[in-house]
């Protein structure tokens, strides 16, 4: 049997690589002295205050643009389903499968929290993704033969309880290099980056009609507000609305720390002061979800929860809970849903769909929009996200 994984395994956690894509950043200083005169004529309204917005937001301040104002009827970090994400960021798809350009986005990722909020760093370590049918231990053990042990490692029988003793999983996949993320603290962070520069600001609003946006004298508009998937994302994107929920555990005084995370369609998180997070469902949008009881969130939740860690309730207590909406694209049958990365139309670009994956994707998406926005030229989009579908 393998020695049990340790901690000491792990890889450097952040890359010194700067630049992404074949592009590189622009340069600390002056707004002036790091921008041509284009970018820095143009005025950016950003439609969007979540991970997606904030991650444009900053890397247009970066730029130089001259001015970058943020709608969003929320205060930042809070009021949307990046501000109530578990924050897990890692590389692979439930299957066991490395998601879209996950390499490239992980690193991104990576250097965008060390570079703007490490202090938002919960946790960095391993991530176990529990086999709990018989499918999921298929598609585990050929996800094992395709991906090296430095990366992904298959667990069996008491290969599991050595290394997840919380788990009475008899299979499942650790993936060796995993984060948490405080996405409320993160993102404020991020914002507090663009604020420092003197070009960003953020206007209490919720826009309906982005069009309208350019009446007021922007020179290009960028929608990132997947919550309001309804009313701003073109109908072709068949993108739909749904309310996650959440519940904080809190450890009891008697209880053991629950201390690393556990996925397998529903997911236990460690958070900050020994809490857990719980989650999340995935249901229709409920006006009403702020008078839904902790009782009703965890039948909503179902059993998963407890399968992943039968002890749960010995060694915690729910607190409260957490909701928000998120946009999320349907996909056909046997299709890995991806973002949405277009130009719908002049001036006018579009960044959604990015689902439980925004904390893997926003940096890098952020990275390929705003180089695209600044040159003015959509053709540097990857077309496979012009069509949100693998």
């Amino acid at each position: 049997m393998r020695e049990p994984w340790a901690l000491a395994d792990m890889p450097n956690p952040f890359s010194s690589a700067a630049g992404t894509c074949g592009f590189a950043l622009a340069s600390k200083g002056s707004r002036s002295s790091r921008c041509d005169v284009a970018k820095c004529c143009l005025r950016v309204a950003v439609v969007g205050g979540g991970l997606a917005g904030l991650s444009v937001a900053d890397r247009l301040c970066k730029l130089g643009v001259e001015e970058l104002v943020l709608f969003d009827p929320n205060p930042i970090g809070e009021g949307n389903a990046s501000a109530v994400a578990a924050g897990l960021l890692h590389k692979f798809t439930p299957r066991g499968k490395k998601a879209f350009m996950a390499d490239e986005a992980f690193q991104r990722s990576q250097e965008l929290i060390s570079e703007s909020a490490p202090n938002s760093i919960i946790y960095h370590g391993a991530l176990f993704r529990a086999a709990v049918t018989e499918k999921q231990e298929k598609d585990y053990i050929k996800a094992s033969q395709l991906t090296p042990d430095s990366e992904l490692i298959l667990l069996r029988g008491d290969e599991v309880q050595c290394s997840v003793p919380q788990s009475p999983a008899r299979m499942g996949l650790l993936i060796r290099n995993a984060f948490v993320i405080d996405t409320k603290t993160y993102m404020k962070e991020l914002w507090n980056k663009c604020v420092i520069t003197g070009a960003a600001s953020h206007r209490l609003e919720r826009i309906k009609r982005p069009a309208n946006l350019f009446d007021s004298g922007f020179d290009s508009v960028v929608i990132a507000a997947g919550y309001q998937s309804d009313d701003l994302v073109p109908q072709h994107m068949n993108m739909q609305r749904k309310q996650g929920r959440n519940v904080i555990f809190r450890k009891r005084c008697s209880g053991s720390v629950f201390n690393i995370p556990m996925v397998s369609g529903k997911y236990l998180v460690p958070q900050r002061d020994n809490d857990l997070l719980a989650g999340a469902t995935v249901e229709a949008v409920d006006p009403e979800v702020k008078k839904r009881s902790i009782a009703e969130t965890l039948e909503a939740l179902g059993t998963r929860i407890f399968e992943l860690y039968p002890d749960l309730e010995e060694h915690y207590e729910p607190a409260s809970v957490t909701s928000g909406v998120r946009g999320i694209p349907i996909r056909p049958p046997g299709r890995a849903p991806l973002p949405y990365l277009s130009n719908p139309s002049p001036h006018l670009w579009l960044v959604a769909g990015l689902a439980s994956r925004g904390i893997l994707h926003h940096a890098l998406l952020a990275d390929l929009l705003t180089n695209a926005l600044v040159s003015n030229d959509p053709n540097l989009l990857p077309k496979e996200l012009q069509s949100g579908v693998d």
